[in-house]
């Protein structure tokens, strides 16, 4: 649990996480060809959603502590922005080194400098991640507590492919979100010709996430001790 007192950074990193994610969202939405409705069907979008959300959340959280120092915030919640901090640092990491090499083989350089890919892709994510180090305790540092951290991706992964199954168009007639989850292109365990099969996407990005899991919690739980030194 958490019961730290409020610090002034953390109230503004919470702000300006707000603000950069909400206005992210608004030029993706605005910005978006198909339909601003499409936009939702990306995890992109939806991670920046959920960590937005949480933040809201967690700085009520700040300006009620800064009246009653004792309040605590409950586990649950910890455990829940665990996984929406795990979920947009996935975010930051496969825009930075999967997609952005496609999107330079592909000559879209512009998609990289819009003011939405720069929100959501970049200064979201880098907020979360400095909120989550600095002003979040989560003792508990074991397997089941990491395993939470693929709830969000997994959950996210049968909504595309089950979305993409009805024929859903995610933006200028895209039947799957990412090119990695294409299994029509790239099918399923294939390997070879330049193509890597879509399960071993999943594999890979699973241990990916495994990962980020791990390093937020020891991070975070280092950096704890330090602040108590």
């Amino acid at each position: 649990m958490s019961n730290s007192p409020v610090k002034k950074s953390s109230i503004i990193i919470k702000i300006l996480l707000i603000v950069f994610g909400l206005t992210g969202l608004t030029f993706g939405f605005i910005n978006n060809s198909t339909s601003p409705f499409t936009s939702l069907l990306y995890f992109t979008v939806q991670s920046n959603i959920a960590i937005v959300l949480i933040t809201i959340v967690f700085l009520v959280f700040d300006f009620v502590k800064l009246k009653n120092p004792q309040f605590v915030i409950p586990n649950w919640l910890l455990i829940l922005k665990y996984i929406f901090t795990i979920g947009i640092t996935l975010t930051f990491f496969v825009f930075l080194f999967i997609l952005t090499p496609a999107i330079i083989y592909t000559n879209n350089v512009s998609l990289l400098f819009s003011i939405n890919s720069i929100c959501e892709h970049n200064i979201v994510p880098a907020l979360a991640i400095l909120d989550w180090f600095l002003f979040d305790h989560y003792s508990k540092i074991n397997l089941s507590t990491i395993l939470y951290g693929l709830i969000f991706p997994i959950v996210y992964m049968f909504f595309a492919f089950f979305a993409s199954g009805l024929g859903a168009d995610f933006g200028e007639g895209a039947k799957f979100p990412y090119f990695f989850m294409d299994y029509v292109t790239q099918s399923w365990f294939n390997l070879g010709n330049g193509q890597i099969g879509v399960i071993y996407w999943i594999i890979f990005l699973i241990i990916i996430v495994l990962i980020i899991g791990w390093g937020l919690l020891r991070i975070n739980k280092a950096i704890y001790k330090k602040q108590l030194n």
